[in-house]
């Protein structure tokens, strides 16, 4: 009993206990940091070391076995401020929980975020189709009217001398046509692409699918849909990597935009031909980016906002609480201090009664009482003068 510190089953509960604590502590702090692991590593420890000096320290003052009146004052006061403490260091503790609770929230607005970003290169291979289509469209224009506006055709970079051997077949046999057809469908009569021409128009094309489309996108977006589809596992409040995850991605996207936006740059010197081709820049057509980033902003504002904490981290809190409060609770009080927590001792006097005893007569040590065995006493000691004791 008069053992400074007893060991018990209840130290293996509140150190499981300061575990769990520190882990999630880790979680919570690294949502409050946006991925610092070092920082949250730091404030978990810190954490850890604050709820080890209130509730073994109370445990180590309620335990001594000298200076029982200073011990008892430290250890009212330690008792009486802890609960304030536990709150404070508990708040990383709390925030998890209540990040946690938006769970369904997180996971939905980062798969969504996932699936925009792989998006992205679809995007961008829509819109290079729609560009290779449209100039294609414009040469073939361009062709078909050599006749009425020649200079169009030439300034295009087709050959002058295939047209103009193409442009005297036409000629001589004109005759021949109008003879045989009426006049709806001499109206239509127009110029055909010659095979010189046909073959200048696909040249021209595949430059531009070249250019859009080249082997350097295809690196890239191969690359980059097996990097997100990786950074996609473990989609849970508990994986502490997703906010690293997540600054990944939304790095990844500032460098694909930037990639996909120099791809969109590069065009054929004819491409915007007057006014029959504008080709609109890839940044003012693509709305995936953003709309991915904004998602994956969003749910790095939900790791991020403090908010009040839900009842399962408030309950969690008492129940943590308990379970360190356990190995203080256990142990038992040196059978030397006369006086209990509140100052009263055994028959209900306050400890304050003793201290003046003490005054009174300084022979008199609280400290160590005489303890007397009244049932083993012998007959003989029963007729002794019981004046000769002296305390």
């Amino acid at each position: 009993m008069n053992k400074k510190l007893k060991f018990s089953w209840g130290h293996i509960v509140a150190f499981v206990a300061i575990i769990f604590v520190a882990f999630v502590s880790f979680i919570g702090l690294s949502f409050l940091t946006s991925g610092k692991f070092l920082l949250a590593g730091f404030g978990s420890l810190l954490v850890v070391l604050i709820l080890l000096i209130c509730f073994l320290g109370a445990q180590r003052l309620k335990a001594t076995d000298c200076n029982f009146e200073k011990s008892i004052k430290k250890e009212r006061i330690l008792v009486f401020v802890t609960p304030f403490i536990f709150v404070v260091v508990m708040l990383p503790f709390t925030h998890f929980w209540t990040v946690h609770s938006h769970q369904d929230q997180v996971i939905g607005d980062f798969s969504k975020a996932v699936a925009m970003s792989e998006n992205v290169f679809v995007e961008y291979e829509k819109y290079a189709n729609v560009r290779i289509n449209k100039y294609q469209s414009m040469l073939l224009d361009v062709v078909d009217h050599r006749d009425s506006n020649y200079r169009d055709y030439a300034a295009c970079g087709f050959s002058d001398i295939s047209s103009t051997k193409k442009s005297s077949q036409v000629f001589n046999s004109k005759p021949p046509a109008k003879k045989h057809s009426d006049n709806k469908t001499s109206q239509t009569n127009a110029y055909k692409p010659s095979k010189a021409d046909s073959l200048m128009i696909n040249t021209m094309v595949q430059t531009l699918k070249t250019q859009l489309l080249s082997h350097n996108y295809d690196i890239l977006s191969s690359e980059a849909r097996k990097w997100i589809a990786s950074a996609s596992k473990g989609t849970t409040t508990w994986n502490v990597f997703l906010i690293g995850n997540m600054r990944q991605i939304d790095t990844a996207l500032s460098q694909w935009q930037r990639h996909l936006v120099s791809f969109a740059d590069r065009k054929i010197s004819n491409e915007e031909f007057g006014d029959k081709n504008k080709v609109e820049p890839f940044d003012n057509v693509s709305t995936t980016i953003a709309q991915a980033r904004a998602k994956l902003h969003g749910v790095n504002d939900i790791y991020r906002d403090f908010k009040f904490p839900c009842l399962i981290a408030i309950i969690l809190m008492a129940v943590v609480y308990a379970a360190l409060f356990l190995p203080y609770y256990i142990q038992p009080r040196n059978t030397k201090v006369r006086f209990d927590f509140w100052g009263k001792n055994n028959s209900g006097e306050s400890d304050i009664y003793d201290d003046e005893r003490s005054s009174n007569n300084p022979n008199i040590k609280t400290d160590n009482v005489c303890e007397l065995d009244f049932d083993n006493v012998s007959p003989s000691d029963e007729e002794s003068d019981w004046t000769s004791i002296t305390f």
